[in-house]
């Protein structure tokens, strides 16, 4: 009975140590920045050797994808990403939807992963905690910031404030641009990271909402061009939206690697994990649960 045991204790110690030693390929739909920056990150370590998310180039596209190799490593899976080069969002689901990679890097919003053809984690960012801030230029900060503050130490809303300012946004950006709308937000349209750049340093826009979770820095300044965008302090969107992993159902792996990575999802989010990962220094967390939320009611 013990020789049994034991070879039953040896097998099940063998199949892991296999699973662990022969990495997955798995192809995943990246944009060349999001590569360049995950690379960055992980130096010279494994993901799940990444024990702290401080880093120059952690930004959500890079974290994202630490995340989803260090879910998969905890249910068994180590993996060797296939990186397939796409410009934008919407080319990336599309991709996946048509089998061409597994999975996309970046999470989607979940109105976005079309059941019919793709598999939805569980929720990396569940509702509410997608968090944006409103930026501006240094030369505008401490207009913007003085009317927003003094809205809401007279106890009213700073939207009225905001409306004196022209938002730069774009309409494919679909959840921000209702976001502007329902606040009546006076809109600039752009096509680019790089028109936003230079619509904000020639001040024909004013303010641009940016992400404020998965940055690894120990501010939520970021650089954009040759100006440096910095976030109106006391005011926030928390997005009612949650956002998932979008994978293939058509793919060989798709399904294992759907079922492994909620697995292992649920572990990084009930460790406390995933929260680290949203917010890498805690004090950032404390701060912006401070702020108002001007996210439109429904």
């Amino acid at each position: 009975m013990k020789t049994l045991k034991f070879f039953v204790l040896l097998t099940y110690f063998l199949i892991n140590i296999r699973s662990y030693s022969e990495p997955l390929d798995i192809s995943v739909t990246v944009n060349p920045d999001q590569e360049a920056k995950y690379l960055d990150v992980l130096g010279n370590k494994k993901c799940y050797e990444i024990n702290s998310y401080l880093n120059s180039s952690s930004f959500r596209n890079s974290i994202e994808l630490v995340v989803l190799c260090k879910a998969l490593y905890l249910a068994g899976i180590e993996v060797n990403f296939k990186f397939q080069l796409v410009p934008n969002y919407v080319r990336s689901l599309l991709e996946v939807e048509k089998g061409n990679a597994l999975m996309a890097a970046s999470t989607a919003w979940e109105a976005d992963i079309d059941d019919a053809h793709l598999y939805k984690s569980e929720a990396v960012f569940k509702s509410k905690e997608f968090v944006k801030g409103f930026y501006t230029t240094p030369a505008l900060i401490d207009e913007i910031e003085f009317k927003v503050h003094e809205a809401l130490n007279h106890g009213t809303s700073p939207v009225n404030a905001l409306r004196q300012y022209s938002f730069l946004s774009a309409k494919h950006w679909v959840y921000d641009w209702h976001v502007i709308n329902a606040l009546s937000l006076p809109v600039a349209s752009m096509s680019g990271h790089f028109s936003l750049c230079r619509m904000l340093a020639a001040n024909r826009a004013q303010v641009y909402m940016g992400e404020m979770v998965m940055i690894g820095r120990d501010n939520w300044a970021f650089p954009c061009d040759n100006i440096k965008l910095l976030p109106i302090e006391g005011i926030k969107l928390s997005f009612i939206q949650s956002r998932h992993y979008a994978i293939s159902k058509t793919h060989p792996h798709g399904k294992k690697v759907y079922e492994a990575l909620n697995i292992g999802i649920k572990k990084l989010r009930s460790s406390g994990e995933l929260v680290k990962a949203l917010y890498p220094l805690s004090h950032q967390k404390v701060i912006l649960d401070s702020w108002v939320d001007l996210y439109p009611k429904q």
